[in-house]
């Protein structure tokens, strides 16, 4: 009789984990207020909080003296990765390799060149405006897949891929930006602005 009270017990906790597990993954993803914000303003693609922000940093893709703002998502934000801006997709470069933790310290002083990643680059419809994001793959997270193509539009908010479980983002801006985020800052996704265009 015991041991089919545990045994009972046990299937039950594992029937709850479980469906607990599916509704955290399939979940409905929030609509975003976008109407309070100003055209020129510069949002989070994905939730999480600001570990590092860097200037005078170089980009093989977008070139040198870039501003970089970095995101660790964590395991509990929304796995869409949405458009920070109305933009069009200018280019998308794919790498394999590691995987990086997200909240660990070589995320501060990484070279990218030795992970897994995917960036891309990304004009304004509106603007001059040109904005990097690098996904990096976390260890405890899953591989990211982008449902977009070069020459693809998209307004800002529209997802554009998925992050399952989290993992770190590596936002580039040119010097006709401002950033108005800061370190530390805990952010959502095209809720936050991080940056505003000058142009």
């Amino acid at each position: 009789m015991f041991i089919f009270f545990n045994f009972t017990l046990l299937i039950s906790v594992i029937s709850f984990t479980f469906v607990f597990v599916f509704i955290f993954v399939f979940r409905k993803y929030q609509e975003q207020d976008l109407e309070n914000l100003d055209s020129l303003d510069i949002v989070a693609p994905a939730s999480g909080k600001i570990i590092s922000i860097r200037e005078n940093i170089d980009c093989d893709q977008l070139g040198r003296n870039l501003t970089e703002i970095r995101i660790a998502v964590s395991w509990f934000s929304e796995f869409g990765l949405r458009m920070p801006f109305d933009s069009k997709v200018n280019n998308i470069i794919s790498q394999n390799g590691l995987s990086l933790l997200r909240f660990s310290k070589l995320n501060h002083i990484v070279n990218l060149q030795d992970f897994q990643h995917s960036c891309i680059i990304l004009k304004g419809l509106a603007s001059e405006l040109l904005f990097g994001i690098k996904v990096i793959k976390c260890p405890l997270g899953g591989s990211h897949a982008l449902q977009i193509l070069p020459g693809d539009k998209g307004k800002k908010g529209a997802i554009f891929g998925y992050l399952p479980f989290g993992g770190t983002l590596f936002i580039y801006l040119k010097n006709n930006s401002r950033v108005i985020c800061n370190i530390g800052d805990k952010v959502c996704a095209t809720k936050s602005v991080l940056a505003t265009s000058n142009s």
